[in-house]
């Protein structure tokens, strides 16, 4: 998942993602709405418990947690216009990332 949509979103500047959201025909949209299909599926499987949530929260936290709803928020609005949330699943994983998070940070407290 690194390798295969989150790296290439982070290099884009949440600023940069509000541009291209505005162009749904953009190459740059396009190639943004391939990542996030990438990302949807594999929250499907962190909604789904297919993959161990202590292991998902340790790998991946920093992504979720580091800018990654910024960034992907604008092309995630323009998507959804029509009422439906084609990223429940992305959605969902956001709120368990901050969840889980602000446990962590009440342990450490």
């Amino acid at each position: 998942m690194q390798e295969q949509a989150l790296d290439h979103i982070n290099t884009y500047a949440p600023a940069q993602m509000k541009e291209i959201a505005k162009d749904a025909h953009a190459p740059e949209y396009k190639t943004i709405s391939l990542y996030l299909a990438r990302i949807e599926h594999f929250c499907v499987g962190v909604n789904q418990k297919i993959y161990d949530p202590k292991t998902v929260y340790e790998l991946a936290h920093g992504y979720f947690d580091g800018g990654l709803k910024r960034r992907v928020d604008p092309i995630i609005s323009q998507k959804n216009q029509s009422g439906e949330d084609f990223y429940a699943n992305i959605h969902k994983v956001f709120v368990w990332m901050e969840n889980e998070t602000q446990k962590h940070e009440i342990k450490r407290s």
